[in-house]
């Protein structure tokens, strides 16, 4: 799921990307994430007749199915210069106008155990195994970076995840990301056998998100997997920067869920569909510690 939070959060566009892919220093098949957004700040001061927000502080909530107290500061990857390249995906994949609406050095500041603070490009980073222990590292974020973040906000995250051992990303910036705010990342699975991307919306920060709550997407998906059968061949606009990167595929798949309605949840797509058949299904996967009811059945988006 992604989340925003700050006073100012109003985040659209959304992209987003996931793909198994060997890490580039080590060899190992990794599970990559990557969310981006248009992060720009509305201005309504013709409306309103007050000026923007003083403080531009905002943040990406990210839940991850990593394998317990491996992820790290070092997972995080640095997308300065490589900002639009889910939107290259999305706009070859899918060009029609809408007509609707590497690892990188970092310096990181050790908490309360399963505790991170560090700095990636143009993002302050906060890691934590709890969802709650997140409010108490927010004092190390930059300040001109540190959201608003509400207790029951998290503690609600961490009801909806933490029970089953997954961890918790918190990516602050501010107007230094410019009208792009893409967020990437590689982790260690717990499930081998799907990807997983993060679909469990707020994108208004007014709220806690609800699953099962019928919701309106504004997704272009896009996967990669080895031998994955078909896909696009991707030219990124700065191609250099992304081959340098190692974790960013030059082939994907894709699925346009902009317009759609569904119940509000994370995606999944199993990979053994992508390696076998090449069909890219994608499922509305609930949160879980979500309880819908004994009858409630997880759901197919449309055969892309």
């Amino acid at each position: 799921m992604c989340i925003s939070v700050g006073g100012n959060a109003h985040f659209t566009g959304t992209g987003v990307h996931a793909a198994r892919i060997k890490h580039p220093n080590t060899g190992r098949l990794v599970h990559t994430l990557g969310y981006t957004v248009d992060a720009s700040v509305p201005d309504y001061s013709w409306i309103t007749g007050k000026s923007k927000p003083a403080s531009s502080a905002r943040a990406l909530f990210i839940a991850v199915p990593a394998k317990k107290e491996t992820l790290t500061p070092d997972n995080m990857i640095d997308t300065t210069g490589i900002e639009k390249f889910i939107r290259n995906q999305g706009e070859q994949l899918f060009p029609e106008p809408a007509s609707r609406n590497a690892d990188a050095p970092m310096s990181w500041s050790p908490m309360e155990k399963g505790v991170t603070v560090s700095e990636c490009g143009k993002f302050t980073v906060v890691t934590a195994d709890n969802a709650r222990k997140i409010h108490g590292a927010l004092s190390l974020v930059r300040e001109d970076r540190r959201p608003v973040v509400p207790a029951p906000f998290l503690g609600h995250m961490q009801q909806m995840y933490g029970g089953a051992d997954w961890s918790f990303v918190l990516a602050c910036f501010n107007e230094e990301i410019g009208d792009t705010a893409t967020f990437f990342l590689w982790y260690e699975p717990q499930d081998e056998t799907e990807l997983f991307l993060p679909g469990f919306d707020e994108h208004t920060g007014n709220k806690l998100p609800m699953a099962g709550e019928p919701v309106k997407l504004d997704h272009i998906i896009t996967v990669y997997a080895p031998d994955m059968v078909g896909g696009t061949e991707i030219s990124y606009e700065q191609f250099d920067a992304v081959a340098a990167n190692g974790f960013i595929p030059t082939c994907v798949r894709g699925f346009d869920a902009r317009e759609l309605t569904a119940d509000n949840g994370d995606f999944a797509v199993q990979l053994d569909h992508l390696k076998e058949t090449g069909t890219l299904k994608v499922r509305r996967k609930m949160p879980p510690g979500a309880f819908l009811g004994q009858d409630y059945q997880e759901k197919f988006l449309e055969v892309a």
